[in-house]
């Protein structure tokens, strides 16, 4: 089912939102979590540019097809951006911060899958790209995520270098280090933008990409065995 942004103002879902106990409640402090009522699945702890967040994970309940009209209904200014099976909102609470929702919808006999995340008003700047973290040698971070529980991280940043050079650039160190490229894509004939890098020592993944208008992105994590 396709998330269609174009959802008329005239028609609105009037359902109240109950909670685990069966009670009815309604939209407060500009939540939209108090709207979709999910069941917590786990909390995992982030650490953003060196601040201390949490990401949620739930399951909704609700349909689909009412989830859309819900949301804006109650939440008018929010930002919604859709593709044929997610919806990403962004919404800014009365206190200032930044709520983002993620939600995946995987057919009608399964619940929906809910990311949620508070950030602050302002994100602090990145003061030192973690070691072991590929960089190109231009590059300027932007965002430094750091997810304790599962001793990986996530980092972007901005360079001037086309795909293909930043890939290569970041190529080198990462074959010095003792990571394999999985895919070939990082090979200068094939003018890559993206590569999967495994490393036997100790067993880990690292995914790298970058995009036409100069952002790299880089992911990595230990395997388990």
């Amino acid at each position: 089912m396709c998330l269609c942004l174009g959802v008329s103002g005239k028609v609105y879902s009037l359902r109240p939102v109950t909670d685990s106990s069966g009670s009815t409640s309604v939209v407060s402090n500009g939540d939209m979590l108090t709207l979709l009522n999910p069941r917590n699945v786990f909390a995992e702890k982030m650490i953003l540019n060196g601040m201390d967040l949490t990401l949620q994970l739930g399951l909704v309940n609700m349909p689909i097809a009412d989830v859309l009209v819900d949301l804006k209904h109650s939440f008018p200014s929010a930002q919604y951006a859709s593709s044929s099976n997610t919806l990403l909102v962004k919404h800014k609470l009365s206190n200032g911060w930044n709520q983002r929702i993620l939600l995946i919808y995987f057919g009608e006999r399964f619940p929906i899958l809910q990311f949620s995340m508070l950030l602050p008003p302002t994100i602090p700047s990145v003061l030192e790209w973690p070691h072991g973290l590929p960089i190109t040698s231009d590059g300027k971070p932007l965002r430094v995520i750091a997810m304790p529980a599962k001793k990986s991280w996530y980092g972007s940043f901005r360079t001037s270098q086309s795909p293909a050079a930043a890939l290569s650039d970041i190529g080198a160190g990462l074959r010095a280090d003792g990571w394999i490229s999985f895919t070939g894509e990082a090979s200068s004939a094939l003018h890559g933008k993206g590569e999967l890098y495994i490393k036997k020592q100790p067993l880990s993944i690292m995914l790298v990409s970058f995009t036409e208008d100069g952002i790299g992105t880089v992911y990595t994590r230990p395997c388990r065995k």
